[in-house]
């Protein structure tokens, strides 16, 4: 479509960011990170007002983690949907960030549709003063009912309030063919996801595929000034997310002030190599040693070195039991002299630059295994340590296999367990099977799909949708410790049974 710029704004949560962020700069397009966020009604509160939020910086992103985490922590408090509050909005904590109205969903418009101007011109001034230069007046011809009563007074506000219009399209499916997989994808999920706190219900019409800019210039002819507003959103947001680049580490505390980390490292090294060996002088060791703390020096791992050992000595005397370690992390003497691994590298010739190597910097990679019986206790401490805001778990994002897309669309298209089950079991039992992949593979299914219209429907219907995702989950085990609070890198989910959140992004995107 040759568009220079495009918004993605998902609902209450920034998954997509960092995916949508790469891909967006791997196409030559510049990327506006952004999110639709629910707004307390107090009138109605099942029924949220709505705030579309975009980063200008590096500042607005941090200040969109912050409102967006709050949103879901909400929940944990006693809130029924995940939503902020109007008077968090505030002109400090949205620095950095350019404020759409969200049209007849927005509280603006709510009050406007309702004939209710007087409140409507409040709420418009409540906003302007917190988002100074910064707050535009969404205008949308998606077809919605309530747009027509909206569009007819929105310019005269604009107008008297010196507010600008900005021509906007929700878009909620690619192709103008969309539109029936989106109401699918939608029953999928509300079957798939029984009482979601984040509310979702919205009228959605035909038109709501993604327009070109040609499209949107036609359907705009009136307002040019409207897309040309669009234009400069895209100019004000400059959010540039440095990744592969910097490992955010956080501090260890040493007790002895007088000590730097890598020397209270190499302390700890000596000592337990005194433990370990009958002999701590041996030179195959000694030198070892030394050129693994060299190189832990020059690429500033220390502390992690004396966090994850720091984690498996409280473990260990906490009598939770703990793997021996896995992988390259076998390979240093390092970790076998703070007890983090009980492998003797030097004794089966294991080599250390496979774990770490200052040729390629990137996060050394401590595979342990904590049981599962106390592994809830040993997160605990390691947020108690470091600090309840710096300390996260991670987000999972579970998507729709092959056979897990073909039950769920049967579920919507033909509610028949019989059905849909046995055309499940056609699909191949295999590692990363595709439906693609089954209808070459198994001759059955094969036959059947070009007999069978039923089969031919469902098969044909989820295959767009396979590898989409359904829902979200938490990792088992694993953990993010930040130098800072976790929001000044990522939104959070709250965790309505534990004081703990979890990361927005997934372990990859973290990294």
């Amino acid at each position: 479509m040759k568009m220079p710029a495009i918004g993605i704004t998902e609902r209450s949560n920034l998954y997509s960011t960092v995916k949508s962020y790469k891909a967006c700069l791997g196409a030559g397009i510049k990327p506006v990170i952004g999110v639709e966020l629910p707004v307390q009604n107090e009138q109605s509160p099942q029924n949220p007002y709505l705030l579309v939020l975009l980063c200008q910086n590096m500042e607005g992103y941090k200040a969109m983690c912050r409102l967006v985490t709050k949103a879901h922590q909400r929940v944990r408090s006693g809130g029924h949907i995940v939503s902020i509050d109007s008077k968090w909005l505030t002109e400090e904590s949205c620095t950095g960030l350019v404020a759409l109205s969200a049209g007849v969903h927005g509280e603006f418009g709510r009050h406007l549709v309702k004939n209710k101007k007087d409140v409507a011109m409040q709420t418009l001034e409540h906003y302007c003063r917190v988002f100074p230069n910064r707050f535009y007046l969404e205008i949308s011809r998606h077809g919605d009912p309530a747009e027509t009563l909206y569009n007819d007074s929105v310019l005269e506000f604009s107008e008297s309030a010196n507010v600008p219009i900005v021509a906007t399209h929700c878009s909620r499916f690619l192709t103008d063919k969309g539109f029936d997989l989106h109401k699918i994808r939608v029953q999928i999920h509300e079957l798939s996801n029984p009482g979601d706190t984040v509310v979702n219900s919205e009228t959605v019409t035909e038109k709501q595929f993604l327009r070109t800019g040609n499209q949107m210039e036609k359907v705009f002819s009136d307002l040019p000034e409207a897309i040309e507003n669009s234009y400069e959103i895209a100019l004000r947001c400059n959010l540039q997310l440095t990744l592969n680049k910097t490992v955010h580490m956080p501090d260890y505390d040493v007790k002895d002030k007088a000590k730097s980390v890598d020397e209270y490292l190499r302390q700890r090294s000596y000592e337990g190599l005194s433990r370990r060996l009958e002999d701590s002088h041996d030179s195959r060791y000694t030198s070892r040693l030394e050129h693994e703390l060299e190189i832990i020096r020059t690429t500033n791992f220390a502390a992690y070195f004396l966090i994850v050992a720091d984690i498996i000595q409280w473990t260990k005397a906490e009598q939770i039991p703990v793997g021996p370690g896995r992988g390259s992390g076998a390979g240093s003497l390092v970790a076998y002299c703070l007890d983090i691994t009980t492998v003797d590298p030097i004794q089966y010739d294991l080599i250390f630059e496979r774990f770490l190597t200052p040729d390629r910097i990137s996060p050394p990679d401590f595979d342990i295994d904590f049981c599962v019986i106390g592994r809830e206790k040993v997160i605990d401490y390691v947020a108690k340590c470091y600090g309840y805001d710096h300390v996260a778990q991670i987000i999972t994002y579970n998507t729709m296999a092959a056979r897990a897309v073909v039950k769920n669309v049967g579920r919507v298209i033909r509610p028949d367990p019989g059905f849909y089950n046995q055309v499940c079991k056609l699909i191949p039992e295999e590692l990363d099977i595709t439906l693609a992949k089954a209808l070459k593979t198994s001759r059955e299914l094969k036959a059947r799909y070009g007999q069978e219209d039923r089969i031919k429907e469902l098969i044909d219907t989820s295959t767009p949708l396979e590898g989409m995702v359904l829902n979200v989950s938490k990792h088992p085990a694993g953990l993010v410790i930040a130098p800072f609070p976790v929001t000044e890198y990522s939104a959070l989910l709250a965790d309505t049974d534990t004081e703990r959140d979890t990361t927005h992004f997934d372990k990859d995107d973290l990294e």
